[in-house]
């Protein structure tokens, strides 16, 4: 992540970035996937989709992002949960 909120991506195993992508507050990872949470708190998630890269639609007021080797969780400003 850079200082502007841009991110930038590489190696083997690690997909780019998706284009334009910006406001990134902060990024989390599984084995094969990302997700950033913007400052807006919308989620932008990228990689293997069988390891989180797919979010659901429509994510959005997100206080945090929790991850593990497989999957994501997000933690809505509501105390919803909602997990890929």
């Amino acid at each position: 992540m850079k200082y502007d909120g841009s991110v930038v991506a590489w190696g083997g195993s690690a997909p780019s970035a998706p284009s334009g992508l910006s406001n990134v507050q902060t990024i989390f990872s599984t084995n094969y996937a990302f997700a950033a949470l913007k400052y807006d708190g919308s989620v932008v998630a990228w990689g293997r989709s069988n390891y989180g890269g797919s979010a659901p639609s429509g994510v959005s007021n997100v206080q945090t992002i929790f991850s593990t080797y497989f999957a994501f969780a997000a933690l809505k400003n509501t105390g919803e949960v909602v997990a890929w």
